[in-house]
């Protein structure tokens, strides 16, 4: 078989989770946040799991998205678990940024996202680098906080495509 049965159990663990990302990304802020719910509620999502972390703050963003800033909030604040990867630290601050957009602190959004490009870039992971600069690329056009999600992760010619749409141009391309 291609996958053990273990394996096989982890998959459809985060499966819900992976769902809901990629819906929320896509605009179904709902149907992302019952997935991503379904996935908190498995019993591989325990609460020392990074999983879990990770599932918490997509939620988060999600929360963030349909203006539930409170709760988006206690998503940031949602304790980590020990030794938990870079790339779950990295989201956890693409979220901070995320909300100071949301409550209007641009300065510590900037130094937030410029912070978070520079660790981003050192580790490797770009694709959190690519969406700290979306956002603060982004901002000045104060996108809905329904779109953000969707702003931040598409390609750039997504992004052109439906900024011209709203009758507006990608700063700084």
């Amino acid at each position: 078989p291609y996958l053990s049965l273990s394996q096989s159990s982890f998959v459809l663990k985060l499966t819900p989770m992976v769902r809901g990302v990629v819906l929320a990304m896509d605009g179904e802020l709902g149907a992302g946040e019952a997935s991503i719910d379904e996935a908190l509620g498995l019993a591989g999502f325990v609460a020392d799991s990074p999983y879990r972390a990770s599932a918490l703050l997509y939620r988060g963003m999600i929360y963030l998205a349909q203006s539930r800033i409170p709760e988006a909030q206690s998503a940031l604040n949602e304790a980590l678990p020990p030794g938990v990867a870079m790339d779950i630290l990295l989201l956890r601050e693409l979220l901070q940024g995320m909300l100071f957009y949301a409550t209007g602190q641009e300065s510590q959004m900037d130094g937030a996202l410029t912070a978070l490009a520079g660790r981003a870039q050192a580790t490797g992971h770009l694709v959190y680098r690519r969406e700290s600069l979306r956002l603060a690329q982004i901002a000045p056009l104060h996108p809905r906080l329904a779109d953000l999600p969707r702003l931040i992760s598409c390609p750039e010619e997504a992004l052109t495509a439906l900024l011209k749409s709203a009758d507006r141009e990608v700063p700084g391309s």
